[in-house]
C-alpha cells in the first residue's frame, strides 16, 4: 500500500513531497559506541545520544527539502530502532538515507567548561525494509570559558602558534579542524578554532604566553572525516591527533600527527540482486533445520556487507546477496549456520546445550547479476551455549512478585569458544531448560564468531 508522508505523519519536512513508489514502512536499527583515539575499535556503547535519520531521493536537488528527518535517542546499549522510515519500491528512484548521532559529556577546569563530543556521520545509505547501521563515535574536546574569563597574571595574550597537520607517513592534510586551547594551571582562558590550508597548516594570533608568570599548556586537537560512495557503499575516513606544549613562547610550532581510521557501510542488495540458494545437511546428508543463520560479503575494494537468513524448518535457504565479484577481482562470500539443537547435558556447574553448527567460504563473481550455483552447508555437532549457575524453581503455589520486589538471580552466560569450526563432543540428554539456553547460545555464538572475525 502506497501512503503519501503528508498523511502519515512521520516527522516530514516542511515542503516536502513524496513520490508515488515511496512508503514508509522502513526500519533502520541504529548502534552507537565510542571508538578509541585515533582507531576505528569499537568501545563502550554511547547512551541518550541524538540519533537523525533523513531520507532524501536520490539525485533529488540538494536545495530541496528532504522526504523525512526522524530523531530518536539511544538507550542503554547505545541502540535505538526507527520505524516508519521512506524506502522506495522503484529501483530506479531509490531512497537515500543519512544517519548521524551525536553525544556529549561535559565537565570543568576551572571557571570553563570542557565539552567531549562523539559524532559519526554515514551517507547515502540506500533505505530498504530492513537496515542496520553501526557508528563508531570520534571524540572531539571543545573548552568554552565564559565571557570576561581573567586572563592569569604574568601572562602576555601576543604569542603566535603555528599548528602542522600531517598523517603518519607525514603527509599535509588540508581542511582538517583544529582546535586550541590554552590554560595556566587549571584555568583555561583562551580557545581558537581553525582549519588547515593546503600544506596542512593553520595559524593563531594573540595566543597566551609565559610573562614572568604561571606557564601555558597549549592544547591541540585535530580532526577531519570524509565519505565517498562507491557502488552502493559509504567509505568513512576519519583522521584525529592532538598534540600538547608546556611553555609557549612568542612564535611556537606546534605539529600534530594524525591516526586515521576507516569503515565502511553497505546498502542492502537491491529487489533484483542475485539470489543465493542452498541447504544445510548434517553429515549423513540428511537436512538440518536452520535456527538461523548469517552470511557476510566483502569486495576486493573492502566494501562488507552482513546479511541474515530466516529459520528454515526444512533446512533450505534463499537469500538476496550483492551483485560484487569479477573473474579477476571475485567477492569473498561466509555463511554462518546455527541448527537445530541435539540435546542438552549438565555437570555440578552449568547446563550445556549442544547442536548442529555449520559454516562455509567460497569466491563469487556476481557483477554481472546472475544467480549463484546451490551451495550446500554441512553440519557438525558442537556446542552452542552454556547456563551456568543455580536457576531457582518456583514454587508452584507462590504468587508472582509485586512492583518494587528485589530482582531474583539469574543465570549466568559463559560464552562458547569462538572457533567456529571446532567440532566440540557432545553429551547425553537431559531435558533442562532448553529453550533458555539455545537462546542465550545462539547470542554467544553470534559474538563470538564477530569478535574471532575482528580479530583475525
Amino acid at each position: 500500500m502506497l501512503v503519501p508522508f503528508a498523511a502519515a505523519g512521520l516527522g516530514l519536512a516542511p515542503g516536502a513531497h513524496a513520490a508515488d513508489p515511496v512508503v514508509n514502512d522502513g526500519v533502520v536499527s541504529v548502534s552507537f559506541v565510542q571508538a578509541a583515539p585515533g582507531t576505528d575499535l569499537a568501545g563502550p556503547a554511547l547512551a541518550g545520544a541524538a540519533v537523525e535519520v533523513v531520507a532524501s531521493l536520490d539525485g533529488a536537488d540538494p536545495a530541496a527539502p528532504p522526504l523525512q528527518v526522524l530523531h530518536r535517542t539511544t538507550g542503554s546499549t547505545g541502540t535505538v530502532t526507527l520505524t516508519g522510515v521512506a524506502r522506495s519500491l522503484d529501483p530506479a528512484l531509490p531512497v537515500r538515507l543519512l544517519v548521524s548521532a551525536t553525544a556529549a559529556t561535559s565537565g570543568s577546569s576551572g571557571p570553563c567548561t570542557v565539552t567531549t563530543t562523539w559524532s559519526a556521520v554515514q551517507d547515502g545509505i540506500a533505505s530498504a525494509p530492513s537496515v542496520t547501521v553501526e557508528l563508531v563515535g570520534h571524540a572531539a574536546i571543545a573548552t568554552t570559558c565564559p565571557a570576561g574569563t581573567p586572563v592569569p597574571a604574568g601572562v602576555a595574550l601576543d604569542a603566535q602558534v603555528v599548528v602542522t597537520v600531517a598523517s603518519g607517513p607525514g603527509i599535509p592534510l588540508p581542511d582538517v579542524i583544529v582546535s586550541l586551547t590554552a590554560s595556566a594551571g587549571e584555568v583555561s582562558f583562551q580557545s581558537f578554532d581553525g582549519v588547515t590550508d593546503d600544506d596542512g597548516r593553520t595559524v593563531f594570533d594573540g595566543v597566551g604566553r609565559s610573562d614572568g608568570g604561571p606557564f601555558v599548556t597549549l592544547a591541540v586537537s585535530a580532526v577531519r572525516t570524509t565519505h565517498e560512495l562507491v557502488d552502493g557503499c559509504t567509505f568513512t575516513q576519519h583522521w584525529s591527533g592532538t598534540a600538547r606544549d608546556e611553555g609557549a613562547a612568542g612564535t611556537t610550532a606546534l605539529p600534530v600527527t594524525v591516526g586515521l581510521a576507516t569503515s565502511v557501510a553497505c546498502a542492502a542488495p537491491a529487489p533484483e540482486a542475485p539470489t543465493l540458494t542452498g541447504f544445510v545437511r548434517d553429515a549423513a546428508g540428511a537436512p538440518v533445520a536452520i535456527a538461523t543463520a548469517w552470511l557476510t560479503m566483502e569486495r576486493a575494494d573492502g566494501g562488507r556487507w552482513v546479511g541474515s537468513i530466516g529459520p528454515g524448518p526444512d533446512g533450505s535457504f534463499a537469500v538476496r546477496i550483492q551483485p560484487w565479484g569479477t573473474d579477476d577481482e571475485p567477492a569473498h562470500l561466509e555463511l554462518r549456520v546455527i541448527g537445530s539443537p541435539t540435546g542438552v547435558r549438565s555437570d555440578a556447574a552449568c547446563t550445556y546445550t549442544d547442536g548442529h553448527l555449520g559454516s562455509l567460504e567460497f569466491e563469487v563473481a556476481l557483477v554481472e547479476g546472475l544467480d549463484p550455483d546451490p551451495v550446500t552447508v554441512t553440519t557438525t555437532v558442537g556446542q552452542q551455549g552454556a547456563v551456568c549457575g543455580a536457576v531457582a524453581t518456583p514454587d508452584p503455589g507462590a504468587s508472582a512478585p509485586g512492583p518494587g520486589a528485589a530482582p531474583s538471580t539469574g543465570p549466568t552466560l559463559t560464552l562458547p569458544p569462538t572457533d567456529a569450526t571446532a567440532a566440540i563432543r557432545g553429551g547425553g540428554h537431559t531435558p533442562l531448560l532448553p529453550a533458555l539456553i539455545v537462546a542465550l547460545g545462539l547470542a554467544a555464538l553470534l559474538l563470538g564468531w564477530e569478535l574471532a572475525r575482528r580479530d583475525a
